[in-house]
């Protein structure tokens, strides 16, 4: 049995449906894949990291596990704050900003619901604060540098612009210390996690902390190079890399 589900508009709760529809038969699950990136800036539509507008997608599955792959699925969402179009783009409204929540739904079936930040336009991005020295201790979790920051803005609202990636990188005695490589020196999150990346919060800000670990340090003063952007393709106004030198003194 195959069932078609049109596209539809449902004024009452304020949701906007998309109809890609599934043979009923075969469908066992569904899973929501993603959101591409974590904002949508009203008036345009959905991109990734790279710029490209990409469509919302969704996995299903049969009772065996096996791939559905022309399984037609509709995404939900009750938030004025976007429109969902019938090859699976999301737009954010003209003048909203909040948040919008989606799901996916096929033959009945619902995968969990995934959050997106609908946000002003940003149009520059300011240096907020780096630091110049880390004196390390025989104490290993302490040993975390203030933060590097920046802040996205939207200048004609003097307002922060959350939900967009900022990536950082860095440099420890001529190499890129790579994402994973936590033996000498890493990025850490405000928690102290091994990270690359942070989000901008409400406020428009991102930051990323240096952890050097001393047993791997050789006794000496060294230096560590941080470099920190906005990662979004479609605005290269705000795309400025800040880089900073960081002194790290041994106990």
């Amino acid at each position: 049995m195959r069932r078609r589900w049109a596209v539809c508009s449902l004024a009452l709760f304020a949701a906007g449906c998309i109809d890609f529809g599934t043979d009923t038969n075969a469908v066992g699950a569904i899973s929501f894949d993603g959101i591409p990136y974590p904002a949508v800036v009203a008036g345009d539509t959905l991109r990734n990291e790279q710029g490209q507008v990409t469509a919302l997608r969704a996995t299903v599955r049969s009772g065996a596990g096996d791939s559905v792959p022309n399984a037609k699925v509709q995404f939900f969402t009750r938030d004025t704050t976007i429109i969902l179009t019938a090859d699976g783009r999301v737009i954010g409204r003209a003048n909203a900003t909040g948040l919008a929540r989606l799901f996916a739904t096929v033959d009945g079936l619902q995968s969990i619901t995934r959050e997106i930040d609908v946000v002003r336009r940003p149009d520059s991005v300011e240096f907020v604060s780096a630091p110049t020295e880390l004196t390390v201790s025989s104490a290993d979790t302490t040993n975390n540098s203030q933060p590097f920051q920046l802040r996205l803005l939207n200048v004609a609202s003097v307002s922060g612009v959350k939900g967009f990636l900022v990536r950082y990188t860095l440099e420890f005695r001529g190499a890129v210390i790579a994402p994973g490589d936590t033996t000498r020196i890493l990025l850490v999150d405000d928690l102290g996690r091994p990270s690359t990346v942070d989000t901008t919060d409400d406020s428009g800000n991102a930051g990323r902390r240096v952890h050097a670990r001393v047993p791997a340090l050789s006794g000496v003063t060294d230096s560590a190079i941080v470099r920190w952007h906005v990662s979004a393709g479609a605005y290269p106004g705000i795309q400025t890399e800040f880089q900073r030198v960081l002194r790290i003194r041994p106990p």
